[in-house]
């Protein structure tokens, strides 16, 4: 399971930065939903599904992310499957 810093992160101009909702809905939107699934477990067409109800829920941890300095364990982790798409020519 992911844990935070519990010391927030001090930054030059002294104010925390915050997420943009809109920005959230509009990289929500963007997700294909064919797209294979990531170490999380958790397909994109769930997220877009997920809809506005959605948007609070990560704007909470991207802010948690960015202003305390910290990236969850498990996005640190990636499957990586190489694809064949021919030959290279040389």
């Amino acid at each position: 399971m992911s844990t935070f810093a519990k010391k927030k992160c001090q930054f030059t101009m002294g104010e925390p930065f915050t997420i943009n909702m809109k920005t959230i809905r509009k990289r929500l939107a963007a997700i294909g939903r064919n797209k294979s699934i990531g170490p999380d477990g958790v397909p994109g067409e769930i997220l877009k599904l997920g809809g506005e109800a959605m948007v609070p829920c990560l704007a909470r941890l991207l802010d948690l992310t960015i202003n305390y300095a910290t990236i969850p364990s498990d996005w640190k982790r990636a499957t990586v499957v190489p694809i064949n798409k021919g030959e290279i020519e040389r």
